[in-house]
Protein backbone atom coordinates (compact mmCIF):
# COMPACT_ATOMS: atom_id res chain seq x y z
CA UNK A 1 0.00 0.00 0.00
CA UNK A 2 2.78 2.20 0.93
CA UNK A 3 3.89 2.12 -2.94
CA UNK A 4 -0.12 2.97 -4.07
CA UNK A 5 0.73 6.46 -2.64
CA UNK A 6 3.51 7.93 -4.34
CA UNK A 7 2.02 6.86 -7.44
CA UNK A 8 -1.23 8.59 -7.02
CA UNK A 9 0.28 11.33 -6.04
CA UNK A 10 2.09 11.71 -8.88
CA UNK A 11 -1.10 11.28 -10.95
CA UNK A 12 -2.67 13.91 -9.12
CA UNK A 13 0.29 16.48 -9.64
CA UNK A 14 0.52 15.56 -13.33
CA UNK A 15 -3.38 16.04 -13.44
CA UNK A 16 -2.85 19.37 -11.84
CA UNK A 17 -0.52 20.53 -14.06
CA UNK A 18 -2.32 19.93 -17.05
CA UNK A 19 -5.23 21.70 -16.46
CA UNK A 20 -2.97 24.80 -15.27
CA UNK A 21 -1.55 26.63 -18.50
CA UNK A 22 1.86 27.46 -18.74
CA UNK A 23 3.18 30.72 -17.24
CA UNK A 24 4.16 33.30 -20.23
CA UNK A 25 8.00 33.65 -20.82
CA UNK A 26 9.71 37.36 -20.27
CA UNK A 27 12.18 36.85 -22.74
CA UNK A 28 9.66 35.97 -25.53
CA UNK A 29 8.22 38.44 -26.76
CA UNK A 30 5.10 36.50 -28.99
CA UNK A 31 4.46 34.35 -25.47
CA UNK A 32 1.15 37.14 -24.58
CA UNK A 33 0.31 37.40 -28.63
CA UNK A 34 -2.40 35.52 -29.68
CA UNK A 35 -2.23 32.41 -30.90
CA UNK A 36 -3.32 32.99 -34.42
CA UNK A 37 -0.38 35.63 -34.77
CA UNK A 38 2.15 32.92 -34.04
CA UNK A 39 1.11 29.76 -36.34
CA UNK A 40 3.04 29.41 -39.39
CA UNK A 41 4.19 26.62 -41.86
CA UNK A 42 6.74 24.01 -40.69
CA UNK A 43 10.39 25.58 -41.23
CA UNK A 44 9.08 28.64 -42.46
CA UNK A 45 10.01 31.88 -40.98
CA UNK A 46 8.29 35.57 -40.56
CA UNK A 47 8.48 37.62 -43.59
CA UNK A 48 10.57 40.43 -42.69
CA UNK A 49 9.55 44.37 -43.66
CA UNK A 50 10.76 46.38 -46.26
CA UNK A 51 11.78 45.92 -49.53
CA UNK A 52 12.61 42.20 -50.66
CA UNK A 53 15.30 41.20 -53.13
CA UNK A 54 14.18 39.98 -56.39
CA UNK A 55 17.53 39.80 -58.20
CA UNK A 56 21.34 39.06 -57.41
CA UNK A 57 24.17 38.63 -58.69
CA UNK A 58 27.22 37.32 -57.17
CA UNK A 59 30.75 36.20 -58.10
CA UNK A 60 34.42 35.45 -57.00
CA UNK A 61 37.67 34.45 -58.87
CA UNK A 62 40.60 35.32 -60.91
CA UNK A 63 40.00 37.11 -64.59
CA UNK A 64 42.73 35.91 -66.91
CA UNK A 65 43.79 39.24 -68.13
CA UNK A 66 47.10 40.82 -68.57
CA UNK A 67 47.39 40.82 -64.66
CA UNK A 68 45.50 38.51 -63.41
CA UNK A 69 42.62 40.07 -61.44
CA UNK A 70 41.07 39.00 -58.20
CA UNK A 71 37.46 40.11 -58.43
CA UNK A 72 34.66 39.55 -55.83
CA UNK A 73 31.16 40.73 -55.97
CA UNK A 74 27.90 40.33 -54.28
CA UNK A 75 24.67 42.57 -55.06
CA UNK A 76 21.28 42.26 -54.17
CA UNK A 77 18.28 43.97 -56.15
CA UNK A 78 14.94 45.08 -54.44
CA UNK A 79 11.46 44.97 -55.67
CA UNK A 80 11.29 48.76 -55.24
CA UNK A 81 14.69 48.75 -57.43
CA UNK A 82 17.13 49.90 -55.02
CA UNK A 83 20.12 47.89 -54.94
CA UNK A 84 22.84 46.79 -51.87
CA UNK A 85 26.10 45.25 -52.28
CA UNK A 86 30.17 45.73 -52.79
CA UNK A 87 32.33 44.48 -55.30
CA UNK A 88 36.18 45.10 -55.07
CA UNK A 89 39.19 44.64 -57.39
CA UNK A 90 42.94 43.59 -57.01
CA UNK A 91 45.83 43.16 -58.80
CA UNK A 92 49.69 43.34 -59.18
CA UNK A 93 51.98 44.42 -62.02
CA UNK A 94 55.38 46.33 -62.96
CA UNK A 95 53.34 49.69 -62.69
CA UNK A 96 51.97 49.11 -59.13
CA UNK A 97 48.72 47.34 -57.94
CA UNK A 98 45.43 47.89 -58.10
CA UNK A 99 43.32 47.82 -54.72
CA UNK A 100 39.61 48.64 -54.98
CA UNK A 101 36.46 48.48 -53.57
CA UNK A 102 33.03 50.04 -53.86
CA UNK A 103 29.41 50.22 -52.71
CA UNK A 104 27.00 49.52 -55.48
CA UNK A 105 25.10 52.07 -56.58
CA UNK A 106 23.34 50.85 -59.21
CA UNK A 107 22.93 47.83 -61.29
CA UNK A 108 21.13 46.45 -64.26
CA UNK A 109 20.67 42.51 -65.70
CA UNK A 110 19.79 40.91 -68.60
CA UNK A 111 19.08 36.99 -66.65
CA UNK A 112 18.14 35.86 -70.09
CA UNK A 113 21.35 36.46 -71.70
CA UNK A 114 23.31 36.66 -68.46
CA UNK A 115 24.59 39.63 -68.70
CA UNK A 116 25.15 42.40 -66.19
CA UNK A 117 26.08 46.08 -65.42
CA UNK A 118 27.35 47.22 -61.93
CA UNK A 119 28.48 50.46 -60.88
CA UNK A 120 29.28 51.92 -57.29
CA UNK A 121 31.15 54.39 -55.54
CA UNK A 122 34.84 53.92 -54.39
CA UNK A 123 34.57 53.10 -50.77
CA UNK A 124 38.85 52.39 -50.47
CA UNK A 125 41.46 52.89 -53.20
CA UNK A 126 44.66 51.71 -51.89
CA UNK A 127 45.66 51.50 -55.86
CA UNK A 128 49.90 52.37 -56.81
CA UNK A 129 49.03 52.13 -60.27
CA UNK A 130 48.13 55.32 -61.87
CA UNK A 131 45.61 54.02 -64.04
CA UNK A 132 43.34 53.06 -61.13
CA UNK A 133 44.07 56.05 -59.06
CA UNK A 134 42.28 59.56 -58.32
CA UNK A 135 38.46 58.04 -59.44
CA UNK A 136 35.47 58.58 -57.37
CA UNK A 137 33.45 55.99 -59.15
CA UNK A 138 33.69 52.58 -60.94
CA UNK A 139 31.64 50.02 -62.79
CA UNK A 140 31.86 46.76 -64.58
CA UNK A 141 30.45 44.01 -66.77
CA UNK A 142 29.53 40.33 -65.85
CA UNK A 143 28.77 37.88 -68.22
CA UNK A 144 26.90 34.37 -66.69
CA UNK A 145 27.68 31.96 -69.04
CA UNK A 146 26.23 29.26 -67.19
CA UNK A 147 23.40 28.23 -69.35
CA UNK A 148 26.14 27.91 -72.02
CA UNK A 149 28.63 25.47 -69.79
CA UNK A 150 31.34 27.84 -70.35
CA UNK A 151 33.18 29.40 -67.63
CA UNK A 152 31.54 33.22 -66.71
CA UNK A 153 33.47 36.50 -67.75
CA UNK A 154 34.16 40.01 -66.11
CA UNK A 155 35.35 43.29 -67.42
CA UNK A 156 38.56 45.11 -66.05
CA UNK A 157 37.35 47.76 -63.89
CA UNK A 158 35.96 50.72 -65.78
CA UNK A 159 35.74 53.92 -64.87
CA UNK A 160 34.75 57.54 -66.49
CA UNK A 161 35.46 58.37 -70.24
CA UNK A 162 34.68 60.98 -72.60
CA UNK A 163 32.28 58.55 -73.59
CA UNK A 164 30.52 57.41 -70.11
CA UNK A 165 30.73 59.77 -67.17
CA UNK A 166 28.72 58.26 -64.21
CA UNK A 167 28.55 54.73 -62.72
CA UNK A 168 24.58 55.61 -63.09
CA UNK A 169 24.74 56.64 -66.76
CA UNK A 170 26.72 53.33 -67.33
CA UNK A 171 23.95 51.18 -65.36
CA UNK A 172 21.20 53.25 -67.67
CA UNK A 173 22.82 53.07 -70.85
CA UNK A 174 23.97 49.50 -70.43
CA UNK A 175 26.77 49.58 -73.60
CA UNK A 176 27.71 45.73 -74.05
CA UNK A 177 31.11 44.43 -76.05
CA UNK A 178 32.45 41.34 -75.46
CA UNK A 179 35.48 42.86 -76.23
CA UNK A 180 37.38 43.74 -72.83
CA UNK A 181 36.02 40.62 -70.83
CA UNK A 182 38.15 38.48 -69.24
CA UNK A 183 37.78 34.53 -68.44
CA UNK A 184 37.00 34.08 -64.88
CA UNK A 185 39.52 30.49 -64.09
CA UNK A 186 39.30 29.79 -61.09
CA UNK A 187 36.05 31.14 -60.02
CA UNK A 188 32.50 31.50 -60.58
CA UNK A 189 30.15 34.54 -61.41
CA UNK A 190 26.09 34.44 -61.34
CA UNK A 191 22.69 36.10 -61.97
CA UNK A 192 19.48 35.24 -60.60
CA UNK A 193 16.05 36.91 -61.21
Amino acid sequence: MTRLVPIAAALLLAQGCATTPPAPVADNPLANEPTETRKLPPGARPRPSGPQPVAMTFGRGIAKAADDLNFMLNVEVYEDDSVKGTFSYSAQNDSGNLDIEAEVTCVSLDNDKGRGWVGGTITRNDSTDARYTGHTEVWMRVFDRNLQNQPPMVSAPLFASGKIDSASEYCRRKPWSNEGLHLVQPGALAIFP
